[in-house]
């Protein structure tokens, strides 16, 4: 363990924390950007949705029959 080592942390050290940071760092940001997304296309969806159901409340369905 790292506290049992009383010698400061080296070179090699440090450029594995920036890494990790670094990486930490993209992952929140595509994961912000994916919900931002995600958010908008719902959105998307259902005001495509609501712009072809009729005024009555009836909902168009689409369908065959097969003999």
């Amino acid at each position: 363990m790292r506290t049992r080592d009383p010698r400061p942390f080296d070179e090699d050290d440090l450029l594995l924390a920036e890494e990790l940071v670094r990486r930490a760092a993209i992952s929140v940001d595509r994961a912000r950007r994916y919900a931002r997304e995600h958010s908008a296309a719902l959105a998307l969806q259902r005001a495509s949705s609501a712009a072809r159901t009729p005024r009555d409340g009836t909902r168009p369905c689409a369908g065959s029959a097969a003999p």
